[in-house]
């Protein structure tokens, strides 16, 4: 849905899992063997050519044609590595921009690694400001709204109080 937007000229996404191999996700809350090649052909806009599909083993040629950097980061990745989180961190850190937001997918202070990884910065960066959207577990069935979970926003610098006023 971002490539929609007029003012974005490109996107580029970065997947441990190549773009044309099948795994179970979810389209309409319902459950999907797909590819993300799969997915892509259901997308009925030509804005879609925006979207650059990589493999996180080509993370150094974007590196190098980032130019002057990316306004987003979504990271949803591997939940159980601290190492893999971490180092993806990483390579986003040496792509960001001065304004740049990244959003962590799947916090929860109960599981997965993510909630380690955040701590982790917190205390080597300070530089960055952190921000919890609760949100999870109530898209899928009857499941009530998880507390403390969710997506972390995060950003350099302190986020406007008035940000969801």
């Amino acid at each position: 849905s971002v490539s929609l937007l007029e003012h974005v000229k490109k996107i580029s996404t970065v997947d441990i899992v190549p773009f044309n191999v099948k795994r179970n996700d979810a389209i309409g809350y319902e459950p999907a063997f797909v590819s993300n090649e799969d997915l892509y052909a259901m997308i009925p806009y030509k804005e879609k050519q925006k979207i650059e599909f990589c493999q996180r083993n080509q993370a150094s040629k974007i590196i190098a044609n980032s130019n002057s950097g990316f306004d987003l980061f979504f990271i949803d990745g591997d939940h159980t590595n601290h190492d893999i989180i971490f180092e993806d961190f990483k390579i986003c850190r040496r792509m960001e921009k001065e304004d740049s937001i990244f959003i962590w997918d799947d916090y929860d202070p109960e599981k997965f690694a993510i909630k380690d990884v955040i701590r982790r910065i917190k205390n080597q960066y300070p530089e960055y400001d952190f921000l919890l959207v609760e949100f999870r577990g109530h898209l899928f069935g009857d499941k009530q709204s998880e507390k403390n979970a969710g997506m972390v926003l995060m950003k350099k610098g302190k986020f406007d109080e008035n940000l969801f006023a």
